[in-house]
């Protein structure tokens, strides 16, 4: 295979680095969609059971020997939601710092600060500022 402008070791060198961004793309996509998936994945077992109820039981449900029970799903929701409600036992308290508040009131700030006059080394005079007529920049006279 020959690309213009490439000789052969440049052209291998070509193929491994897109080989490179090919892997790496789709390493990205795979982390971004588990993610989404983790994320979603409770509400698409609901959606699912609220659209399809017949293939959702069909799929899904632990009692499909016991029919007189009428699970009819409920069981795989409910595991789902006890999943769900175990993943998100997140300890606060872990991770809480106490913050030591400073009163305002032992500071004394001045509210007046003098300003330092500077002189400026440089100086620029817009040469054609005299030259605007500014007349003509006035705004329209309505009778």
């Amino acid at each position: 295979m020959f690309i213009y402008g490439f000789n052969k070791t440049n052209t291998i060198f070509f193929l491994f680095l897109s080989s490179l961004k090919r892997k790496f793309y789709i390493g990205i996509l795979f982390i971004a969609f588990s993610v989404l998936y983790s994320s979603l994945r409770t509400g698409v077992y609901f959606t699912y059971y609220l659209l399809d109820n017949e293939g959702f039981t069909e799929n899904f449900c632990q009692n499909q020997d016991k029919p007189e029970m009428h699970c009819d799903g409920k069981c795989k929701l409910a595991d789902v939601a006890s999943e769900n409600e175990k993943n998100n036992d997140f300890n606060f308290e872990k991770f809480a710092t106490d913050f030591n508040w400073i009163s305002h009131e032992n500071f004394s700030y001045p509210i007046f600060v003098k300003q330092q006059d500077t002189q400026h080394k440089f100086h620029h005079k817009n040469p054609y500022w005299e030259k605007i007529h500014f007349a003509i920049f006035h705004p329209p006279i309505f009778v």
